[in-house]
């Protein structure tokens, strides 16, 4: 039998410095920087990080609804 997996979805608080990131980052996107680097320490959440950036980033085109 297959079970269908519910997906919930937590509202995490982010840190001062993931928040910084996140607003730096789409700061240079919005500056026209297309390719990006983030640094952060081992520990410091940056699968949070991107998780809430990619959520806040426009699509390119208004049909690409998926993000990969």
């Amino acid at each position: 039998m297959i079970r269908a997996l519910r997906c919930r979805r937590r509202m995490h608080t982010l840190r001062p410095y993931q928040q910084e990131c996140i607003d730096s980052c789409l700061a240079s996107l919005h500056a026209g920087v297309r390719r990006q680097a983030v640094s952060l320490p081992v520990g410091s959440g940056k699968t949070v990080v991107f998780s809430n950036l990619i959520q806040r980033i426009p699509p390119p085109t208004p049909a690409a609804t998926k993000t990969l």
